[in-house]
């Protein structure tokens, strides 16, 4: 290969892997169904970081096989902003705790 086409490659490459990695990055962060929520006077939320990550925080689509083999879970999202450390491989079983733990504590979900 030619310096020219190392060049190519390499730009070809940041260009596909920043695409794709906004189309998967931004439906999660920035949706009209979540909550941004303001401070008061004193810069505090109205409620919680747990319920924060909740309320401005989605997933993407639980059981899209896609997201979960290609991205390693990313459609997970909820579970990855509340346990950042939690491997992967468990997100979806930690996905289904967290649904049924909001439903039950009317949390949003």
């Amino acid at each position: 290969f030619t310096w020219g086409q190392l060049l190519l490659a390499f730009l070809v490459f940041f260009l596909v892997a920043g695409s794709h990695a906004l189309l998967v990055l931004l439906p999660p962060h920035v949706n009209t169904n979540n909550d941004f929520a303001t401070t008061n006077s004193n810069g505090k939320l109205p409620y919680s970081w747990f319920v924060h990550q909740l309320a401005t925080t989605n997933d993407v689509d639980g059981r899209n096989w896609y997201f979960k083999f290609v991205m390693g879970n990313f459609n997970c999202h909820i579970a990855h902003h509340l346990f950042p450390k939690i491997s992967y491989l468990y997100a979806d079983k930690l996905t289904d705790i967290i649904r049924d733990f909001c439903r039950e504590k009317n949390l949003p979900y």
